[in-house]
């Protein structure tokens, strides 16, 4: 096994595609884009094709992928079978923090704002040390403004464009075990984040998302989240496998100042549950605190 290489300046992209060109396409460029791409290895995942109905996509897909012009180092990873999102992602991370101390995570159907990789690198040099947070989360719901430093939730997580560490992915992957975690007395409320059902999805054997973000949830993790998405989803067109659509939030192009935070931000994180379950009503202290902005 590699040694793993001190903590970098620039950690690399772990990209995961399958069987769509134009949606990765975008996504590539808007990578590309991104200040400072260069200098972020870019370490690319392409599952095989599933059946002969795939087969014409994901040779597109394989094509794009030799022929990008990334400007900075490329890795490429070819399946020669199809394990499915779930096991390229699980084993694509592993291998990668067999060899790298953190990094950031992207699929194809996700498009950056040209901000994205320096406010991971800024999240994941800040928080390394700080055991209470596992994620530098990209993405984020409208919440009805426009400007403001990113916060820490007890959301947690996001899988739309994110960044963590090798020590929390491989905490993870030896201690998981969904059927014990599920006993842990208030965790299902944890995992309900806001009231939404996020636990009917534990049954969803696609879903590695739904696993990681169970046992953070586990551990009291905490998430750094900015207050205007930095990702935009455009893969709500039958084309992958979510089944879910929270809308597409264009990203924010300007980052704002990234001072570092201490502690949960409750009235953003309350905006987060409006975001999430608009139908139902915040209990009164929530609503005061979303109000007043503490």
């Amino acid at each position: 096994m590699l040694q793993k290489r001190s903590m970098p300046e620039h950690p690399p992209i772990a990209l995961f595609v399958y069987a769509r060109p134009e949606h990765l396409q975008h996504c590539l460029n808007a990578l590309a884009s991104n200040d400072g791409s260069s200098r972020h290895p870019l370490i690319i995942f392409a599952d095989a094709a599933k059946g002969e109905s795939d087969l014409e996509k994901v040779q597109q897909v394989r094509e794009l992928i030799q022929q990008f012009n990334w400007p900075g180092l490329k890795q490429i990873r070819l399946r020669e079978q199809n394990v499915g999102l779930y096991a390229n992602v699980i084993s694509g991370l592993d291998e990668v923090f067999s060899q790298y101390r953190s990094a950031i995570i992207m699929e194809d159907d996700l498009v950056s704002s040209p901000c994205f990789l320096h406010y991971c690198k800024v999240g994941l040099l800040d928080y390394q040390s700080d055991k209470r947070v596992w994620s530098i989360n990209a993405y984020q719901f409208d919440l009805g403004i426009i400007e403001g430093e990113p916060f820490l939730s007890r959301l947690a997580t996001s899988s739309w464009g994110w960044a963590t560490w090798a020590d929390r992915w491989q905490a993870f992957r030896k201690n998981y075990d969904e059927k014990s975690i599920l006993t842990q007395k208030g965790l299902l409320r944890r995992i309900n984040f806001g009231g939404y059902p996020f636990s009917d999805m534990l049954g969803n054997p696609n879903s590695w998302a739904i696993r990681w973000f169970a046992y953070v949830q586990s551990q009291h993790g905490l998430g750094l989240f900015p207050r205007v998405s930095l990702m935009q989803n455009i893969g709500f067109d039958g084309s992958g496998v979510h089944a879910h659509n929270f809308g597409s939030v264009k990203p924010v192009l300007k980052l704002p100042d990234m001072p570092k935070q201490k502690a949960v931000h409750y009235a953003m994180e309350d905006r987060q549950k409006q975001a999430l379950n608009p139908d139902q009503k915040l209990p009164l202290v929530q609503r005061i605190r979303r109000k007043i902005g503490v």
